[in-house]
Order: structure tokens, then C-alpha cells, then sequence
């Protein structure tokens, strides 16, 4: 099964229909290593940073330069019988499933949201949450490569899927991507657990104030108060979203440090304790 993956180039030298050599290879490095990260997690349900070409289960070819423009075209083919990770709905829907993973990683690495039915998976636990942070902080790196080329050589790279513009990657997310600012001031406010993973102790906790839900990782000195509150927390959440029975509260009082975005988002939060109430969280 194959997908044609476009990559349009506008602005700058963009516009002339040439980049500059070094930034446009270290962009090509970045993107084919943020789509095949994920491919390679598909193939064995394991994070790669390292050995990620060509397999059996997936291959990703560049094809051609077209004139008249700066756009790159990719070949994606994928194996679905070579896949661990498939869609629930069946090997039919292989190639899909495969570029809804791979965009919705690429996304959160810029501080954009995932696919609705990649969030909908993760939140009935056919999609492990833990694995998919995971591979976002694995791909960041990638990405910063991606965008090399923003701001010297061009002003906006769009990936395409067919008709459609799918990611946009511009001076906005090249600023998310590279800058992150680490407050340790101690803070604390409720939230409920959406997802925690233990093996890489990542996780997702709504955020009742944004109604967005945050990505965290729960701190090595956590106790054993703390993991027993979080796992409570997302059990209730669980029970809550599939039984739409809201009498098991799963809200739960964190006390965390933030990672910020230049404009003050947060881009994850650091758990250092859990309890059932703030009036129980000890002091900062």
C-alpha cells in the first residue's frame, strides 16, 4: 500500500525555486527521520532512535523535485502484515491509520493537536498514551532539524496529503520547537488522569481551566501516595468516559513543575506529588 507525501516550500529563496544546500539537507534529514520514527515504532512497539531506514514493513522513497516549484515529492509504502501496532478496525484501513499516527506526532511536537480518532483511541487504551509521548520527544529533535530551513531559505513548509494541507511548519512552530522555558516554581491545582503510562511514567492530565489535557511525566522521587492517586485518578476518568457516569470523582490535586512555551503554554508538567485534595498536598 503506498501514499504520496508532498512538501511545498513558500518564501524567501523558496520563491526563486532554491534553499540552501546545507539547511535544505539538514531539513530532509529531520523530516524522513520524524515520519520514520513512528513507522519503526508501528513495525515492533518500540521507540527507535537509531536504525530506522527501509524494512520490510515500511519504506519511504524520494521521488522527484518538481519544476516550476520547490516541492518535494515522498513515496510512503507500508506493509500491514509486517505491522505490530494496526488500527483496531483492521489491516484495511493500514495506510490511514499509519499516516494518522505519524501526522498526529509530527503535530504535538509543535504544540498542535492530534488526529480526533488517534486521541479517541489513546483515551479507550487500544493506543498506548505513554508510547506516544514517547515518540513525540523522541521526533522533537527531528523536527528542529525540519525547520532549518524557516527563516533561511524559506518562510513557510507545507506537508501535503493530497488536496489538503496537513502540517504547516512556519516561524511559529520553529519557535515552539526550539524554545523552552523551565519555571520550577512549585505549583498546585486539581486535574483528573487521563493517561499515564508506568513503564515511561508519562502520562495526560486534563486540565479543568483550559479543558485541554497536558502532557506530564511523573517524577523519580514520587511516592508511593502519589502513584496510587494517579492510577485511582485515570481509573475513575476511565469510568467517567466510557459509562458516562460522572458519581466517582477522578479529580485529583497535583502539586508540579511547568515547561513553558515563549508565550507562557505549558508544553508539559513535571508530578511531584498527588493526593486527594489540595489541603493534603504538602508544602512547596
Amino acid at each position: 500500500m503506498s501514499h504520496e507525501l508532498i512538501v511545498k516550500f513558500e518564501g524567501g529563496l523558496a520563491d526563486a525555486h532554491k534553499l540552501p544546500a546545507y539547511n535544505a539537507a539538514k531539513y530532509l534529514v529531520g523530516l524522513t527521520r520524524s515520519i520514520l520514527i513512528p513507522s519503526a515504532y508501528l513495525e515492533d512497539k518500540k521507540v527507535h532512535h537509531r536504525n530506522i531506514g527501509n524494512t520490510r514493513a515500511y519504506q519511504l522513497n524520494l521521488m522527484s523535485q518538481r519544476s516550476g516549484s520547490f516541492e518535494s515529492v515522498f513515496e510512503y509504502l507500508v506493509n500491514p502484515a509486517m505491522l505490530v501496532v494496526l488500527d483496531p478496525l483492521g489491516a484495511a484501513l493500514a495506510v490511514e491509520f499509519v499516516k494518522d499516527i505519524i501526522y498526529s506526532i509530527i503535530r504535538r511536537s509543535i504544540g498542535q493537536n492530534a488526529d480526533e480518532k488517534i486521541e479517541e483511541l489513546e483515551s479507550k487504551g487500544k493506543l498506548d498514551f505513554g508510547d506516544m509521548a514517547a515518540l513525540v520527544d523522541a521526533v522533537t529533535p527531528a523536527m528542529r532539524d525540519a525547520h532549518t530551513t524557516i527563516g533561511s531559505g524559506a518562510h513557510n513548509i507545507y506537508i501535503i496529503n493530497g488536496s489538503h494541507n496537513v502540517i504547516q511548519l512556519n516561524a511559529t512552530t520553529k519557535d515552539y520547537i526550539n524554545t523552552s522555558i523551565n519555571d520550577d516554581e512549585k505549583q498546585v491545582k486539581d486535574f483528573s488522569i487521563a493517561r499515564f503510562n508506568a513503564n515511561t511514567r508519562n502520562g495526560g492530565a486534563y486540565d479543568y481551566e483550559t479543558r485541554h489535557t497536558v502532557a506530564f511525566i511523573l517524577d523519580d522521587e514520587a511516592d508511593a501516595t502519589t502513584i496510587n492517586s494517579i492510577t485511582e485518578s485515570m481509573r475513575r476518568y476511565a469510568h467517567l468516559r466510557l459509562l458516562g457516569n460522572d458519581d466517582l470523582s477522578s479529580r485529583v490535586s497535583l502539586k508540579y513543575t511547568a515547561i513553558y512555551t515563549p508565550d507562557r503554554k505549558i508544553k508539559k508538567i513535571r508530578i511531584l506529588e498527588a493526593r486527594g485534595s489540595i489541603r493534603e498536598i504538602g508544602a512547596a
